[in-house]
């Protein structure tokens, strides 16, 4: 690395990985780009992942101890072998899958109970004050990995002439989360929505009952379709009802049990499979696209897109947004989700007074694949300027 240069670090902790970045705080281009700092040692497992076994210095620590410090042992093993000294780093950013209380105190429904401590009536990890204490005299900054995401991307949006204050970012992928510049909205994934089978209703990571991200997300497409398929192949009673339910939301549209008879998924399923989002998308495009595939995983899908559709037409009226970038491995990969999701938004808006209701304009993210490296890097970035130059910077040479 440039020694001469200095470096914002970006720290995304998502449930599966932990994904750290170098970026050139003079303009924001990412040390992976220089081909000097390969992609293989900016990932980590994260808390959830993770075999303590692996490392034996972690395991003579309290629980409450083994998160905070599993992150600073990775954030100094990456550094070393990026070959950059704590005296090049200026500022941390750190960006997480939770939610984020007053002092840094970090909160999530998929963080396990035995690394959290009680502050107050939440279960949570202090990650901030420790990582201060490892790299004293830094400026860090903690935040929800959607708010950071909709910080950078609102950004990106202002550059281009538009209202930063009217977007909002939504990643849709595992899980389903959001935020915006303003920092007032987060975990939108649990939103509590109806129009769902009672019977079909998954329980949430959360804990809760009915949140969309049981039924939307990439992991609730999948319980949803596999429960489906065992209603099908165990409970003829309560699929009937189901069948029913169907039938009359949709009105008159889907036959859900003639769509599962002729499903090649049902074969799947029969085989053994666990049927997974990939597979259940792969088939939904090509009935939408073609007319091939699978008529039962497009209904999947199309069902997906409609509650999808609600919710942001919910947040477009109570918050008044009228952009939407979407990231996320669902959406980003099976692009023609959003084509559904725009019929049902222009659907849902037809039938209310458009004084209420906004223009809404739903898009993929401008920075695709590098939200999650630019919404931490930007929570350290204070200077309107500098992010201006950041965005000009990615545009001319990292979007291409």
């Amino acid at each position: 690395m440039n020694y001469e240069v200095t470096y914002s670090l970006g720290i995304d902790i998502g449930a599966s990985q932990v994904r750290f970045i170098l970026a050139d705080s003079r303009n924001g281009n990412l040390a992976i780009n220089d081909n000097r700092v390969s992609k293989d040692i900016c990932l980590s497992p994260s808390y959830s992942q993770f075999d303590i076994n692996d490392y034996p210095a972690l395991k003579s620590l309290p629980q409450k101890e083994i998160f905070h410090s599993y992150i600073i042992f990775k954030l100094k093993e990456y550094l070393e072998k990026s070959h950059v000294s704590l005296e090049q780093i200026d500022s941390i950013g750190i960006s997480l899958a939770g939610r984020i209380l007053q002092g840094g105190i970090f909160i999530c429904s998929n963080l396990p109970l035995k690394y959290t401590s009680q502050f107050g009536s939440f279960s949570g990890v202090d990650l901030l004050n420790p990582i201060q204490e490892a790299f004293p005299g830094k400026k860090i900054v903690i935040e929800n990995d959607g708010v950071c995401a909709g910080i950078a991307q609102a950004a990106y949006y202002e550059y281009l002439g538009i209202d930063p204050l009217k977007t909002f970012y939504i990643t849709h992928s595992t899980g389903i989360g959001g935020g915006g510049p303003q920092r007032d909205i987060d975990e939108i994934g649990h939103t509590i929505i109806g129009n769902v089978f009672p019977g079909l209703k998954m329980r949430c990571g959360c804990g809760a009952i009915g949140c969309i991200e049981s039924t939307t997300s990439g992991t609730g497409i999948k319980n949803l379709t596999n429960k489906i398929l065992q209603l099908f192949c165990t409970d003829k009673a309560l699929f009937g009802e189901l069948n029913g339910y169907e039938f009359l939301r949709t009105q008159h549209r889907y036959t859900l049990g003639q769509l599962v008879e002729k499903s090649p998924l049902l074969r799947e399923y029969k085989s053994g499979k666990v049927i997974e989002p990939k597979r259940v998308f792969e088939l939904a495009g090509a009935f939408y696209l073609s007319g091939g595939g699978d008529e039962f995983a497009y209904y999947i899908v199309n069902s997906a897109a409609e509650r999808f559709a609600a919710l942001l037409v919910s947040l477009a009226n109570i918050h008044g947004i009228e952009r939407f970038g979407i990231g996320g491995s669902v959406s980003s990969k099976n692009p023609f989700f959003l084509d559904i999701v725009n019929k049902y938004i222009q659907q849902i808006r037809a039938d209310v007074n458009h004084s209420f209701s906004p223009d809404i304009t739903v898009e993929l993210s401008p920075f695709g694949e590098y939200i999650n490296d630019y919404g931490a890097l930007f929570l350290t970035i204070d200077n309107p300027d500098t992010r201006k130059e950041w965005i000009k910077y990615f545009i001319e040479h990292v979007k291409q």
